[in-house]
């Protein structure tokens, strides 16, 4: 590519893009710099601009189903259950560290595990 912009020439566009696509990609590889498009340019362009708008509908139609699917995941635990178990683990560790010495590293790894 490097050497095709230095010299200015380029293989045609293959003909099954868009007219719209080739005129923009024609504009980039302009040989003087001065004479390609801003990317303000760019970005105005009603092409360029729908073909955003489209790529933003199927991201968010994209993170909406994500979405559906992890809460569909999710609604196979029971966490509520899940929480209190934990309080109850951390409770009863709570209670095995006040009851047996601190040198015994059995029961300080234990809860520190759980």
């Amino acid at each position: 590519m490097l050497l095709h912009s230095c010299s200015g020439k380029f293989p045609p566009i293959p003909a099954h893009y868009s007219s719209d696509l080739k005129e923009l990609v024609e504009a980039l590889i302009k040989k003087e710099p001065e004479a390609r498009p801003s990317l303000q340019e760019i970005l105005d362009l009603a092409y360029v601009r729908r073909h955003m708008g489209l790529y933003r509908d199927h991201i968010a139609r994209h993170i909406t189903e994500r979405q559906t699917s992890f809460q569909r995941s999710l609604s196979q635990f029971n966490l509520e259950a899940m929480v209190q178990v934990s309080s109850s683990v951390q409770r009863s560790c709570a209670l095995l560290l006040a009851t047996v010495p601190r040198h015994c590293s059995c029961a300080l790894l234990l809860c520190r595990l759980a």
